[in-house]
């Protein structure tokens, strides 16, 4: 399923860290319904608006050891379509603990 348009979370330009069923619940809509372990992993999910149609979505993520940080990069490949879309972008990383900082960059490729 093309979850970037069927999930969906009241956000704007922004992310969350996601780390229960019932956080999920609460704050997560859309067509898609998914089931995920959260005592083995997080969810990263934000929304980004794009001034043009939607290619792709990658992910790099990295454990930066000397912040102490996750970064997370999101990659996103547009194309020439005269759409501005909303889209929702979503990683799921290893279950990290409550006060864990991360660092979630948008690049638009």
């Amino acid at each position: 399923m093309n979850t970037p348009f069927s999930l969906d979370i009241d956000l704007s330009e922004d992310y969350t860290v996601i780390h229960d069923q019932a956080t999920y619940d609460a704050m997560v809509t859309g067509s898609c319904s998914v089931s995920i372990d959260f005592s083995s992993y997080d969810l990263i999910i934000g929304k980004k608006t794009l001034t043009t149609g939607l290619q792709s979505i990658n992910y790099e993520v990295d454990n930066n050891c000397d912040t102490s940080t996750i970064d997370i990069a999101v990659n996103i490949g547009t194309n020439d379509a005269t759409v501005a879309p909303n889209i929702t972008y979503h990683v799921l990383i290893p279950k990290q603990s409550d006060n864990q900082n991360f660092d979630v960059s948008i690049i638009i490729l």
